[in-house]
């Protein structure tokens, strides 16, 4: 899924990639392979794990972010939830861990640091035209928006009796 961010001055577009897992299935292989194409398809790599995250648990993708030829930003959420100290080392391991990177300290939900790292991304990215019209906010559809409500409400109320691979086909759209 694209979400595209404008501004008089800039256009972001993000490509929100599935979470690196160890696939146990195709479906997550396919998943895992798209994750991959679209690290060599970036322009800067945004790498976000929650505060007390103790590795990637990918060799694969830590050799990649290791010799990216892109900046990569690791982001470091849910920082309020840990406490100064136990933070700092944590920034160092991670510094340790993927040299090449910058490591950033945020908290999306109390919107800590978020207005820097959006500076820092405008800063890192390339500049070039817009790539899409300045009203456009994502690649997708309103219908795919509504397919992925009902799919969300349906995992939401049945928990673990449906399983992850749950598909909506929207058959009339008003």
């Amino acid at each position: 899924i694209l979400g595209i961010v404008n501004d008089k001055n800039y256009q972001i577009i993000y490509s929100d990639t599935p979470g690196i897992i160890d696939p146990a299935y195709k479906m997550q292989e396919g998943m895992m392979k798209f994750v991959y194409t679209s690290l060599q398809d970036a322009d800067l790599i945004l790498l976000l794990l929650e505060c007390g995250q103790k590795s990637l648990k990918d060799e694969k993708l830590q050799g990649f972010l290791s010799n990216s030829k892109v900046p990569v930003l690791v982001l470091l959420n849910k920082i309020d939830l840990s406490n100064q100290e136990d933070l700092a080392v944590e920034v160092d391991r991670w510094q340790k861990e993927l040299p090449r990177s910058e490591i950033l300290a945020i908290s999306a939900l109390h919107d800590f640091n978020v207005d820097s790292l959006k500076k820092k991304i405008v800063d890192l990215l390339p500049e070039s035209p817009a790539f899409y019209p300045k009203d456009t906010l994502t690649d997708k559809s309103e219908r795919f928006f509504v397919e992925e409500k009902i799919r969300e409400k349906i995992l939401l109320l049945y928990e673990q009796e449906v399983p992850y691979s749950t598909e909506i086909a929207v058959e009339s759209f008003k």
